[in-house]
C-alpha cells in the first residue's frame, strides 16, 4: 500500500514538473524511514499545491 503510494504521488510530481521526479527518486533510494518520508513528501507535494496551483484556480 505504502508503495503504491508513493508511485502514484511521484507520478503526479513527474507530470508537473521531471526535475522533482528525479529528486523524488533520489530521495527514495536514499531513504531508509519510509514513514518519515511519507510525511515529508506529502508536505512538499501540498505546498507545491498551494503555491502553483491554488493560484490557477483563484484566477
Amino acid at each position: 500500500m505504502g508503495f503504491s503510494i508513493f508511485f502514484l504521488l511521484g507520478y503526479f510530481v513527474f507530470w508537473y514538473n521531471q526535475i522533482f521526479m528525479f529528486l523524488w527518486v533520489g530521495v527514495v533510494c536514499t531513504t531508509s524511514s519510509l514513514d518519515f518520508f511519507l510525511f515529508l513528501f506529502f508536505c512538499f507535494v501540498l505546498t507545491i499545491c498551494e503555491v502553483k496551483i491554488f493560484p490557477l484556480f483563484k484566477k
